[in-house]
């Protein structure tokens, strides 16, 4: 990495979560870089996420989809583990790829595609237990499947697992079958120990429910140290904070960069070549990331651009997308708004305890090397 120190300092957003005070978040470059796997052992992967041990440290861990084995590095990027999971009997497809989700490096969730299930996986691979999701919809509809992803993993309180549900009795071409689908509270949770335990929960913005299409049909989650489950979505500048699936809080928290959004008309579905513009040139809310090292939120933001390039031969693609970073505090107060460059790096990053993994923007994003920058907070 080129010797450099970027420090990164813009003034307080002036709307969004309003606060009688400015605070600007300083975050400082270091020359701190972390790769994964630099060897080129790993040819493609998923499930890129983090968690925390017992005595405060992160563990970044992937899913390596050739060998169908989970790896964990710690926070500098050294490699720990490796966990080959079995297949379950009820895979067809000896390529499926599930998402994981590590509780610990003894307890791995993973979630294979089209399935109601999620399984849980010990330390040497072997499926431990199985939980199936048997509860009805807020309809009593009982046709759907569980999906996750980056941008929607599954969440984890301590206890409960929460995984998206996404209906197959609804087809999301109109403005009455998605007033349906929005309808439906986003999320099946589980608890772990009594799984007989389950409920239809979570929530959607208002002007999703209206029936409008933005094409988001995911919930962005993640949960705080109070065992909170915070709620987001990539077209509304609401956040929503839950327990005991009640809501106890609201918040508004908008992005200087979320100019006017535009829904996707109905004519256009299965337009591909419109779609494509539509989703380089709407800006979107990407990821919510809980920080329990500093109680901070961090929400991602991808700009509108051009769908054409200035040259008029060549378009741009969601990679060529400006983007930036709201901090939000505890009370989810937006402190700052940072802008960072979109052509060295991407939006993901792992809370960490000396600051902030930022991931390098490489030629391939699912492809190795994966490589992180440490940012770190001035006092």
């Amino acid at each position: 990495m080129r010797n450099c120190f970027l420090i990164i300092t813009l003034i307080y957003l002036v709307t969004g979560c309003q606060s009688e005070t400015s605070q600007a978040v300083i975050l400082e470059e270091t020359k701190k870089e972390f790769m994964l796997l630099p060897d080129s052992s790993l040819e493609k992967f998923s499930s890129l996420s983090l968690f925390y041990t017992r005595d405060g440290k992160s563990r970044i861990v992937l899913y390596d989809n050739l060998r169908h084995a989970v790896l964990f590095f710690d926070e500098t990027g050294k490699h720990l583990s490796r966990v080959i999971l079995e297949y379950p009997d009820s895979i067809p497809d000896a390529e499926a790829v599930p998402f994981v989700k590590a509780l610990s490096a003894d307890s791995i969730l993973a979630l294979w595609p089209s399935m109601r299930c999620v399984y849980l996986y010990g330390r040497n691979g072997k499926i431990i237990r199985k939980f199936d999701a048997t509860a009805e919809l807020k309809d009593k509809q009982k046709n759907y499947s569980l999906v996750a992803m980056n941008m929607s993993p599954i969440a984890y309180d301590g206890a409960t697992i929460f995984v998206t549900c996404t209906r197959l009795d609804v087809v999301v071409r109109t403005k009455e079958a998605r007033q349906i689908y929005y309808s439906t509270p986003p999320d099946i949770c589980i608890n772990l120990m009594r799984p007989e335990r389950q409920k239809n929960t979570g929530t959607w913005p208002a002007e999703y429910k209206s029936g409008a299409s933005y094409r988001d049909f995911y919930p962005q989650r993640c949960v705080n140290d109070k065992g909170e489950i915070i709620y987001a979505f990539s077209a509304s500048d609401s956040i929503f904070v839950m327990k005991d699936d009640k809501i106890i809080s609201r918040h508004f928290c908008k992005s200087k960069f979320m100019t006017q959004r535009h829904f996707f008309p109905d004519d256009s579905i299965g337009h591909f070549s419109y779609l494509d513009r539509y989703d380089v040139t709407e800006p979107r809310y990407i990821t919510i990331m809980y920080d329990p090292y500093r109680k901070y939120y961090y929400r991602f933001v991808t700009h509108t651009i051009e769908f054409e390039k200035e040259d008029g031969l060549t378009v741009n693609t969601i990679f060529d997308k400006p983007w930036s970073l709201i901090v939000m505090d505890k009370n989810f107060k937006i402190l700052d708004e940072i802008i960072f460059d979109n052509k060295k790096f991407l939006p993901a990053a792992f809370p960490v305890r000396e600051g902030l993994l930022i991931r390098k923007r490489q030629e391939t994003v699912m492809m190795p090397p994966i490589t992180f920058s440490l940012f770190k907070f001035a006092e």
